[in-house]
């Protein structure tokens, strides 16, 4: 029986790093949403019952799962595929691409070394990278090489996913080391466009060997283009970055799918106090539901309250401009002496020592997922 080219699934050998996510960034999606608002689409129409609105995907530290994502991409989908004039979705969505929309990953990336060090650490934080697809890092007799792989169950997405995933990195790399970087080969397995100007635009983009039918999806890179030096890499930077990142991945992983959705609604509402009841309006789920799901992840609503409540507090007093009374105010406090109290508890000092602290130095509370 012949490979079905859409569901690509050849052994892989002498794999060095492999990385995935069950929880993402949005960074595949925003591009879409770009696509979509040229259109004149209405972006809260698609979200409608997703538990998330368009301006979350916007919102930083904003993270959904792989199904969300692909519930939000099939929605979507109709509508960018009518705009797409030769069918080359993936393709023209790749090349859109931004560096800056992946946050403290941007830094870090610009921030490495060379082009070599800024995939590595790509893969590192596959969260914070957004990937809806899943990559292998391969040393090859070619160089090294990095395979995608989309995730089974979603076969008829996978030539988009795909063509997008290493478009899409091929765009960053441009952007992290300059117009002229290139690999030395590129790979699909699916077959090549049907038009003539369809395959130029791809080898426009891909500028090197390129190959369609091939056993797998994969861009190779050799040593030269891999130790080629970033213009702005900084250590001191680069630290930051990812120590930034290694926060975001370890409250990612304490905080599922329910619990995540309770807090950016609370976060929304800010600095009215919502009940647990409004929430659960917000996203279609009787109350009963919602408390029953947030138990069985571990975490209650008061707890995402006072972190939302936390979170935000520490982000306004880190900014510096408002008053004790002020922050109070924003984050729902009554008084600014109830908030003083809460923001001991949080921080165990009062909130005009954190005001003068270094940016960075964000106090943690213990045993409140995110923190």
């Amino acid at each position: 029986m012949s490979q079905d080219p859409r569901s690509p699934r050849a052994p892989l050998h002498a794999i060095a790093t492999r990385a995935s996510a069950n929880r993402l960034a949005p960074v595949v999606l925003l591009p879409m949403l770009a696509a979509l608002q040229r259109t004149g689409q209405a972006l809260d129409a698609l979200c409608r019952g997703l538990g998330y609105e368009a301006d979350d995907l916007l919102s930083p530290g904003f993270t959904l799962s792989r199904a969300e994502a692909v519930r939000f991409i099939r929605r979507a989908l109709p509508a960018l595929q009518s705009a797409e004039s030769d069918g080359e979705l993936g393709l023209t969505l790749g090349c859109h691409h931004l560096l800056l929309d992946r946050g403290a990953l941007a830094l870090g990336l610009m921030a490495s070394p060379t082009l070599g060090d800024a995939l590595a650490l790509n893969l590192r934080f596959a969260t914070s990278a957004g990937f809806l697809v899943d990559w292998c890092s391969v040393a090859s007799p070619e160089g090294q090489a990095l395979h995608a792989e989309a995730q089974l169950g979603n076969d008829d997405l996978a030539p988009l996913l795909i063509d997008d995933a290493l478009t899409g990195l091929l765009t960053l790399c441009r952007q992290l080391a300059g117009v002229d970087t290139a690999p030395r080969l590129m790979e699909l397995v699916r077959p090549p466009p049907a038009s003539a100007d369809a395959l130029a635009r791809w080898r426009d983009h891909a500028r090197c060997t390129l190959v369609f039918g091939a056993a797998h999806n994969r861009v190779v890179f050799d040593a030269t283009t891999l130790a080629r030096p970033l213009p702005m890499a900084h250590p001191t930077s680069l630290l930051l970055a990812t120590r930034l990142l290694d926060r975001e991945a370890a409250r990612t992983v304490n905080l599922a799918v329910t619990g995540q959705a309770v807090e950016r609604a609370i976060r929304k509402a800010l600095p009215a106090v919502v009940t647990p009841t409004q929430v659960a309006e917000t996203l279609h789920l009787s109350e009963r539901t919602l408390r029953r799901r947030l138990a069985d992840e571990g975490i209650s609503y008061s707890a995402l309250l006072d972190e939302g409540r936390r979170a935000l507090a520490l982000e306004l007093i880190r900014h510096g401009g408002l008053s004790v009374a002020e922050v109070a105010a924003e984050t729902g406090f009554a008084d600014a002496g109830n908030f003083r109290r809460a923001y001991r508890r949080w921080t165990g000092g009062g909130p005009e020592a954190q005001a003068e602290s270094e940016p960075g130095d964000v106090p943690q509370r213990p045993g409140v997922p995110g923190a």
